[in-house]
């Protein structure tokens, strides 16, 4: 078969130009493409804090002490300041209240650990 007698009109050859450039930019597209994960992970950081924070054991002296000392200042601070306070200023009754009544509850609490 002789190519210089097989006639192609200008239609035809128009519409097989652009199918074939159509399937080499899909080729060419597709080879640069991200793959398709297979499957998703779901908080990878955390997974990773948690596989890092395995080995980690600390220990942290702590003098029992010193926190004492800090109760029974906050104690003093609670009866001596706080579940006293009182005000002349109409404005503020309503906050002293709240204060006192704050101070108290906390000073129950503290007298409840106390005891344990």
């Amino acid at each position: 078969m002789n190519r210089s007698n097989v006639s192609i009109s200008l239609p035809q050859l128009i519409v097989s130009r652009f199918i074939l450039f159509s399937l080499t930019c899909f080729v060419v597209s597709s080879a640069f493409r991200n793959p398709v994960p297979t499957h998703n992970i779901i908080f990878d950081e955390v997974g990773q804090m948690a596989a890092s924070m395995t080995y980690i054991h600390v220990a942290i002296p702590l003098n029992i002490s010193t926190f004492e000392d800090q109760i029974s200042l906050f104690q003093y601070y609670l009866d001596n300041h706080f579940l006293t306070m009182t005000t002349n200023d109409s404005n503020a009754i309503l906050f002293t209240k709240t204060i006192r009544d704050l101070a108290h509850f906390a000073s129950l609490r503290l007298q409840y650990l106390q005891t344990k």
